[in-house]
């Protein structure tokens, strides 16, 4: 299977894109009985990552992520204040979906 590169375009109209929705988390929950983050996107499309898969997340805590996993105001990263970490979303789905080169 080839690998086929991704297109962002970004659109200068007051009205996001249907790239923008995609790449815009409207909200993120850490499913702590399953050890996996539910992220939703503005497209309403979700996406369930196994923590396994966030190293930036390895040496958070339970509570850390029930408590204190955040939204960027712009939607476009997730972040985790405790540990000083902040994750583009579109780089974590790159590297979920193998999509890096």
């Amino acid at each position: 299977m080839e690998n086929k590169p991704v297109e962002i375009i970004i659109s200068n109209s007051e009205e996001p894109s249907l790239n923008e929705r995609l790449r815009s988390v409207k909200s993120i929950e850490y499913i702590g009985w399953e050890d996996k983050i539910e992220i939703e996107m503005q497209s309403g499309a979700s996406v369930i990552i196994p923590l396994t898969m966030i190293s930036e997340f390895d040496k958070a805590t339970y509570d850390m992520l029930q408590n204190n996993l955040i939204v960027s105001s712009g939607g476009d990263a997730i972040s985790l204040r405790e540990l000083d970490v902040d994750i583009s979303v579109t780089g974590l789905l790159m590297d979920v979906f193998g999509l890096r080169s």
